[in-house]
């Protein structure tokens, strides 16, 4: 079931400009993870931003769920769609960790039972149940994310949106932030779409789109995209240490027999 559509999209944020996006057209379906790269001013964010009605476009349409995104269906549009940024204090508003994850559902009209319900479900989910009265501004990195993470999910959204939201974290807490996104995604059977630089993220996802000064360049699976990498310079992308170090053994004539995502694929392949 197709749940995102792009049909033929142009923007740009000004009338002066040349456009930020020209003639983007895809299709989401229901369930899936989209890793969404490129350099950064390839129109990667602007994707994310039109897909909730932050803005809308000059030309073509969009559809969330079939419903055709409008000013008329802004509301609608973002009672489904939840987003994360990449710095999670821009989406704090409240003091404490209870009162930032409350504020979407009291915008929402929420009874109080159930409110306090969801918060509870939400924060356990994302492990911070035990920080509800912590200040979130005084939270770590990783952990202010994990609140940002838990106010989106308390809302119930069907496509979780998370821009570049794990770029300001150090490796571990990366790591432990993605397998939380994984586990909430499966929990609720979220549409995930993840705009990242960060080429080791693309391992989760089911498919990769590769936007290239406002086009959509590629869309290919992680699998193959990791096997050709002859354009990612122009892309302004680096291959991970996982996809240097395959193709330099294949230099060396250790061939195998699919391009490894992770190193525990990397490991069960050499041993074959």
């Amino acid at each position: 079931m197709t749940q995102i559509e792009f049909e033929n999209v142009y923007f740009r944020y000004n009338d002066d400009e040349t456009w930020t996006l020209k003639n983007v057209s895809f299709q989401i379906n229901k369930g899936e993870t989209i890793a969404i790269i490129g350099r950064n001013g390839s129109g990667k964010s602007t994707v994310a931003k039109l897909m909730n009605g932050l803005l809308l476009p000059q030309s073509g349409t969009i559809y969330i769920d079939g419903m055709k995104v409008t000013p008329q269906t802004i509301f609608d549009i973002r009672q489904k769609v939840g987003m994360v940024f990449q710095n999670p204090e821009n989406q704090f508003v409240g003091t404490t960790v209870l009162d930032d994850v409350a504020f979407g559902l009291e915008n929402r009209g929420i009874p109080r039972e159930e409110m306090i319900r969801r918060i509870d479900e939400s924060l356990t989910k994302v492990g911070m149940s035990s920080y509800k009265q912590h200040e979130a501004h005084h939270l770590s990195g990783g952990q202010k994310q994990r609140v940002a993470i838990a106010g989106v999910i308390a809302i119930y959204p069907e496509i979780l949106i998370l821009d570049e939201a794990t770029s300001m974290l150090d490796p571990i807490g990366r790591k432990s932030i993605l397998e939380t996104i994984d586990k909430v995604k499966q929990e609720n059977e979220l549409t995930c779409i993840s705009i990242t630089h960060d080429m080791n993220e693309l391992s989760i996802a089911n498919r990769v789109f590769v936007f290239h000064e406002g086009r959509l360049e590629q869309d290919t699976t992680p699998r193959h995209f990791f096997s050709s990498t002859e354009n990612w310079k122009t892309y302004g992308l680096l291959p991970p240490l996982l996809t240097q170090f395959t193709k330099q053994i294949g230099k060396n004539g250790i061939l195998l027999h699919t391009h490894p995502l992770t190193h525990e694929e990397l490991i069960r392949e050499l041993w074959k």
